[in-house]
C-alpha cells in the first residue's frame, strides 16, 4: 500500500512540475501574453521617460533600450532610475496589451502598437 501512495505522490509531483515548466517556457517565448489589469503604476511614473524612448517606438527599440539601461544601472550604482523602475517600464511597454492600456489611460495617442 505504501508503495502505491509513494508512486502516486511522485507521479503528481512530476506532472505538476512539467506543466509549470511548460507554461513558464510559453510565457518566456512570448506565446502567452496575459495583460496585467492590476499593474500598480506609481503617481507620475512615465515609462517612456524611464526607457528614454519615443511614444512611437517599436517593440524592438523598447527591448533594446531596456537591455541597455540594465547594463548602465549595473555599472553605475548611483543611476537616476532603479532596476525596479526599468523593469516596471518594460513590463508596461513590452507587451502590446499593457502598452495599449497605459496609453489609453494616460491619453497618449500615436504609439506604435505591434501585435506579438
Amino acid at each position: 500500500m505504501k508503495r502505491y501512495s509513494l508512486f502516486f505522490i511522485v507521479l503528481c509531483f512530476i506532472l505538476f512540475f512539467s506543466v509549470h515548466v511548460a507554461k513558464a517556457n510559453e510565457e518566456e517565448q512570448g506565446l502567452v501574453v496575459v495583460p496585467d489589469p492590476e499593474l500598480l503604476i506609481p503617481e507620475g511614473f512615465d515609462p517612456y521617460k524611464v526607457l528614454n524612448v519615443e511614444h512611437s517606438a517599436s517593440r524592438s527599440e523598447i527591448k533594446r533600450a531596456y537591455k541597455k539601461l540594465l547594463t548602465v544601472i549595473e555599472n553605475t550604482p548611483s543611476f537616476q532610475f532603479t532596476v525596479n523602475d526599468v523593469e516596471l517600464a518594460y513590463k508596461i511597454l513590452g507587451t502590446a496589451t499593457n502598452r495599449k492600456n497605459y496609453d489609453n489611460k494616460h491619453g497618449i495617442s500615436g504609439g506604435a502598437i505591434e501585435e506579438l
